[in-house]
């Protein structure tokens, strides 16, 4: 679950060099208030990031995220 401070570092611990808006997300959808993305960084895993619709939200990342939206 992504929290406010995880917005623009960087996410070392899940081994990603990326920021939550540079991440090519396989897809996301949007339930009940969350984003849930999916990244799949090669063919034996996949990491799922569920980010709150809120209010903190900003608009870059919130942009990319209705960019890669399933329909």
């Amino acid at each position: 679950m992504i929290e406010p401070p995880d917005v623009y570092r960087r996410l070392h611990e899940l081994g990603l060099s990326y920021r939550l808006h540079e991440i090519p997300f396989e897809g996301v959808s949007l339930e009940e208030g969350l984003f849930h993305a999916v990244y799949v960084p090669n063919n034996q895993f996949a990491l799922s990031v569920l980010i709150p619709d809120a209010d903190w939200l900003p608009d870059e990342l919130r942009a990319h995220l209705m960019e890669n939206l399933n329909t």
